[in-house]
């Protein structure tokens, strides 16, 4: 709604646009109407015919060709200035084009040095510019002074020796003028054909003259303490019974102790073992003999439940401790199952059980008088007390404690170790690698250089090499120098010497021979034949190639003394026939039955008469089984695998040997029934589960298999008395809110 005021003012807008709207248009404007005219009048609306066109006229130059030619000018008057010569226009000026007058146009000056001789002169100059010149070692390249001494030393480049020159290092050179990076050896490393090799081949800080190639592994029986290298000698099964082998499980135990036979400590072949009830060998490790006393350190595997067999110790399960003499043969028992020794005495240090025993000494029983408790140094591990004797007191390894703990590591923590031996502490160099900072030789040999390419070898960095290679006596950058025979020039074409001289058909300089068509040195005009003459004296002949020289041999005979071949084809011999051609005469063969695995092998026998008779398989000849691994009278290849549990689902009764049964889950049959089922409802009794079955009530138990009706029976107060819980028992429950109850 338009407020009052804009009402006004509409008002006012109509009333003054209305007038003009009516008003008259106005009369035309007389004057020139032409805009290039002096007097144009832009107002004028109609030309009155008063143009002119010379009050404003310009003055100046109108010819086109010269420098000040003025387009707008009308008028000429006598301004015009040209450009000839060498000169040009700039703008309306004329600008000098030849500044130094001596005919040659500025644009086509060529500056340069006018001097011949100089590094940087230039034939086609026509202005003089500065010049250079090379002395002393300076040679020009390019245009440019090269510095041919870039040291000072006196020794132009070219004459220069890049090497090293400490006269201790690997790459010594004498004769070097420059010094180049030097490779000293240090440590174990030693110098092999210039350059630095490692003296210390395996890093394990004993120099490779000082290595002792030998068994490394204490647990070997042929363990060597002065071995410094492994030379895989180790020899763990030599001499073993059967039955010591034994299978790594990831359940082990640590048992370490300290041994002795009849008194003295067992020896550092002998070899400690851990077996089952069973006989199962759990785990088996070599004495130790360190300080006049015998230590072993054997890892006891239990058993792998995850597989079928029986691998070690069963949780909890006893085992059984024994040693292999290895003077003897003999294998002697530690702890029996009934806790008698047959070792006089055993000291376990370090019992550390299998999983499932929680006291070490329920492992190791002994009788009382199996280990006496008889050592009265405080500083062992079986000290028993001031007053004991010190017979049989055990001591640890050196550096080690009682607990098997390292006393004294090493700063890089390896126990007795050498230390920080390396240049980086406790790691050697990588590879490649020339400081502790990861830095690397650049092709010069500077560590963390960064020259990438020397393809001469010269120890200067190609990229500011002048002549990448070297400068031959001609001046050439890896030019063939003087090795022409006229110097810097070769031999023309033709020519075999500076005078111009060619060889004759001989290899003679300047000779007169015209032809040698067999090549033999002697000119055809001379030589008796152009060609060869053979063995037999027959010029270019086939020579002696016949098996008696220059002839053959008779036919049928083997030799040129006309021998002939026996029945076995030696030259001259005596074999009258070989009627199976086996290479063996027939007079001097043997029958019999020629297989070496035949029970009636005859040995010697060259001619098989077919009397050659077998074994049954796995029997040997005598009818005996080849193998009976568990002596039971029945072959290997006999016997049946299976269970003989006549209970088990999977009982086999022609199985002679056991493996494993299977059994019905409890309450069920082999076949998956139930044993008793008492409602018929297929849910065996034993996994019969009562609870309310109706799905309307609130109570309703979805995995109960037996119904139960009191199960369904829901708890509810019946306020009212009715037996019904309902509204009317909600509204008097709630009459009551506020009341304390009794």
């Amino acid at each position: 709604m338009r407020t009052p005021l804009l009402a006004g003012l509409l008002a006012c807008l109509f009333a003054l646009v209305s007038p003009g709207l009516q008003a008259n248009t106005p009369s035309a404007v007389p004057g020139c109407t032409d805009p290039s005219a002096c007097n144009y009048n832009p107002e004028a609306s109609e030309d009155d015919g008063s143009c002119e066109y010379f009050s404003c006229a310009l003055l100046g130059c109108t010819d086109a060709a010269a420098c000040n030619y003025s387009p707008t000018a009308f008028f000429e008057n006598g301004s015009c200035v040209y450009a000839s010569g060498c000169d040009v226009c700039n703008g309306s000026a004329v600008v000098d084009g030849d500044a130094d007058n001596d005919g040659v146009c500025n644009v086509n000056e060529i500056s340069g040095c006018t001097t011949p001789g100089a590094c940087n002169y230039t034939a086609t100059a026509t202005d003089p510019g500065s010049c250079v010149f090379a002395t002393g070692c300076d040679t020009c390249s390019g245009g440019a002074v090269v510095d041919g001494d870039a040291d000072n030393d006196g020794v132009c480049n070219a004459n220069e020796v890049v090497g090293c020159m400490q006269a201790a290092a690997c790459n010594y050179n004498p004769a070097a003028t420059d010094p180049a990076p030097c490779s000293i050896p240090a440590g174990c490393d030693i110098c092999t054909g210039g350059e630095v090799a490692s003296g210390d081949a395996d890093g394990d800080g004993v120099c490779d003259v000082n290595e002792v190639d030998g068994c490394t592994d204490p647990a070997a029986f042929n363990y060597s303490v002065s071995a410094t290298d492994e030379d895989g000698s180790c020899d763990y099964t030599a001499d073993l019974p059967a039955g010591w082998n034994f299978v790594p499980t990831p359940s082990s135990a640590l048992v370490l102790g300290s041994v002795t036979l009849d008194g003295l400590p067992a020896a550092a072949g002998d070899i400690v073992g851990a077996f089952s009830p069973s006989g199962t060998c759990a785990g088996t490790a070599a004495c130790i003999v360190y300080g006049g006393t015998a230590y072993v350190l054997l890892a006891v595997y239990g058993d792998d439940g995850t597989t079928v067999g029986v691998e070690g110790i069963w949780p909890g399960a006893p085992f059984t401790l024994k040693l292999f003499d290895a003077s003897t043969g003999g294998v002697h028992t530690y702890v029996t199952a009934a806790g008698a020794s047959a070792l006089s005495g055993w000291a376990n240090t370090n019992g550390a059980p299998l999983p499932g025993y929680s006291d070490p000494a329920f492992v190791f029983a002994f009788s009382s008088t199996a280990v006496p408790a008889q050592c009265g140094d405080a500083s062992a591990c079986n000290y028993s007390g001031p007053g004991a004797p010190l017979g049989a007191c055990t001591y640890p390894p050196s550096g080690y404690a009682c607990d098997g703990t390292c006393l004294a590591p090493d700063a890089c923590g390896i126990c007795n170790g050498p230390g920080a031996i390396y240049a980086c502490g406790c790691t050697a160099l990588p590879p490649g690698v020339c400081n502790c900072g990861g830095s690397t030789l650049d092709v010069l040999g500077v560590c963390g250089g960064t020259c990438t390419a020397d393809a001469d070898a010269d120890g200067v960095c190609d990229s500011v090499d002048p002549c990448v290679g070297a400068l031959d006596a001609c001046g050439v950058c890896n030019g063939p120098g003087a090795v022409a025979a006229c110097g810097c020039s070769g031999i023309p074409a033709g020519d075999c010497d500076c005078n111009g001289n060619a060889l004759d058909a001989v290899g003679v300089c300047g000779g007169t021979c015209a032809a040698d068509a067999d090549d033999d040195g002697v000119c055809d005009s001379v030589d008796p034949c152009v060609g060869m003459l053979d063995a037999c004296g027959v010029c270019n002949g086939p020579g002696a190639i016949y098996a008696c020289g220059c002839s053959g041999l008779l036919p049928g005979t083997c030799d040129c003394s006309g021998t002939l071949p026996d029945a076995l084809g030696i030259c001259g011999g005596t074999c009258l026939a070989d009627a199976d051609a086996d290479g063996i005469c027939d007079d001097a063969e043997l029958s019999g039955c020629t297989d070496p695995a035949a029970c009636t092998y005859v040995c010697g026998a060259t001619l098989d008469d077919g009397s050659c008779t077998y074994p049954a398989y796995g029997l040997a000849c005598d009818g005996t089984c080849l193998v009976d691994s568990d002596g039971d009278g029945i072959c290997e290849q006999d016997e049946v695998h299976g269970c003989t549990d006549p209970s088990s689902c999977n009982f086999d009764p022609a199985a002679t040997e056991p493996t494993a049964c299977l059994y019905p889950a409890p309450g069920r049959t082999c076949s998956g029934a139930c044993l008793t089922d008492s409602d018929g409802d297929g849910v065996c009794n034993g996994d019969e589960r009562p609870g309310c079955t109706n799905p309307a009530s609130p109570l309703f138990n979805p995995y109960a298999t037996d119904p139960d009706p009191a199960a369904c029976v829901l708890s509810c107060p019946d306020v009212s008395g009715d037996g019904f819980v309902g509204t009317d028992d909600l509204l008097i429950f709630l009459s009551f809110y506020g009341f304390q109850c009794l």
